[in-house]
């Protein structure tokens, strides 16, 4: 697949180009913030429900 990322002026345009592609095109959906652990630097609940899908 070829993405076309058009050319941005500010950093926060292409980081939004590059977040729209993978909702639109990439098979990703946006996470809740609220679920995001700093401390670990990641989603615990997703991965609880990871480790069990890919055994």
């Amino acid at each position: 697949m070829l993405l076309i990322i058009r050319q941005a002026e500010k950093e926060s345009d292409f980081e939004h180009s590059i977040e729209q592609s993978l909702l639109q095109h990439g098979g990703y959906s946006k996470g809740d913030s609220l679920g995001y652990n700093k401390k670990l630097a990641l989603f615990p609940d997703e991965v609880v429900a990871f480790v069990p899908d890919s055994c």
